[in-house]
Parts: C-alpha cells; structure tokens; sequence
C-alpha cells in the first residue's frame, strides 16, 4: 500500500534550461522563420517514459552556417535528492559527460552519464542517501524518422541544421538493488528518473530536480 508521505509529481521541479559552455561556435537564438514544439508540453516528461521531444522546423534553413547541439558537458542536469523547499528551488544538480562507448553518433545517438543522490527508505526500512548512476540520451531524427548523424566538433556534440528535424531527450536513473519499490519498479535496471523517483519510498523531504535546453543553435563563423 502506498503511505501518505510519497513524493509524487507535484513535487518534482522541471527547468527546460541547460547551462552550457559555448566555447568555439557562437550561441544564437533559432534562425529567422524556425517554429519549434515541444512534446509533452510538460518538462518533468524528461524524467518519464518517452522523454520530451524538441521538433524544429524552418522553410529556408541556412545550411551553411548553422548548427544545433549541445556541450560534452551538460552542467546541472539532476538532483534526486533535492533539499530546497519543493517547486520553488534546485541545488546540488549533477553535471553529466558524453560517453562515446555508450553512445552512436552516426545513427543519431548521444549517451551522456553521471551520478545523482536518492534518498529512499531500503530493505532494512531505514532511510539512506545512495549515489545512483544516471544517462541521458539524446536521439537526432528528421521528421520522417530517419536518424540524423552527429559529429563532436570542439568539445559539442552537433548536427548540421539543413533539414526539419525532432530531438528527443530522455534522463534515466540506475535503480539501486536495496530498496524497497511501490509497483512497478524493480531493482537494477534502469528506469526514467522522474518514475524511479515515485517508485522508490522517498523521503517527504526531499524532491526531483531535471534540467535540460531546448534552444541550442549555434553558428559556424
């Protein structure tokens, strides 16, 4: 049976915001002419099933001078065991690396890793604080589908913006094998974090911080 002291997703704060170092390349708002979407329209869905899809779509893309990426390293990304009063602040958020092993870059596919606290009631029904492992993985598609190749170009992960193309952005947590789980979840395997975070017998104290940018173009000169 679930207590009433759960942290469910009120709890959870959401900032679509990366904080990002742009050396090399020079950061621009979207191109002249560019719509974007974002879907769910809801950012704790980076943390969910799914993850957040960005779309971006533009009649004349200027091929030769832009780009759309993100940093090898993402600052502040998570803390899953945020201790600021919950839906007003974030501290503590983990940075994550780009992990080449993990990742594939010529179909479109950007694995970035790092670690984040819980705290959640264990098998021994006491409270304990565990670094867990944590991924974020970042999908480059056109509109039909179709994968999008990637390069890593002075310290950013990049594709060239000359098509209509989605990103889909989703954050996952390693679930840990000593605590104790409401339904569905299971141990070691890893899970969207938002969903481990309400999986797990959380503390009321604590809440889900995820941070992530949607608005990463770059020019080339």
């Amino acid at each position: 049976m679930k207590t009433t002291n759960k942290i469910f997703v009120l709890l959870v704060i959401n900032f679509c915001l990366l904080i990002d170092n742009t050396n090399g390349q020079t950061p621009i708002t979207a191109p002249k002419g560019t719509k974007e979407s974002m879907s769910p329209s809801e950012c704790v869905y980076i943390g969910k099933t799914g993850g957040i899809t960005y779309t971006y779509t533009n009649s004349s893309w200027d091929s030769s001078s832009v780009v759309w990426g993100v940093s090898q390293t993402l600052i502040e990304i998570i803390n899953g065991n945020n201790t600021q009063p919950p839906n007003t602040n974030c501290s503590g958020l983990s940075d994550l690396i780009y992990n080449a092993d993990l990742s594939n870059l010529t179909k479109g596919k950007a694995v970035f890793t790092g670690s984040t606290n819980y705290k959640y009631i264990d098998t021994s029904k006491s409270y304990t604080i565990s670094n867990i492992k944590v991924r974020l993985t970042l999908i480059t598609k056109t509109i039909d589908d179709v994968a999008i190749v990637m390069e890593t170009v002075d310290r950013k992960i990049i594709i060239l913006v000359n098509q209509n193309f989605k990103a889909t952005i989703l954050i996952e947590a390693y679930s840990p094998n000593n605590a104790v789980y409401f339904s569905p979840g299971i141990a070691n395997t890893w899970i969207p974090a938002v969903e481990l975070f309400d999986y797990l017998h959380t503390d009321p104290s604590s809440s889900i911080c995820t941070s992530f940018d949607d608005q990463s173009f770059y020019s080339l000169f």
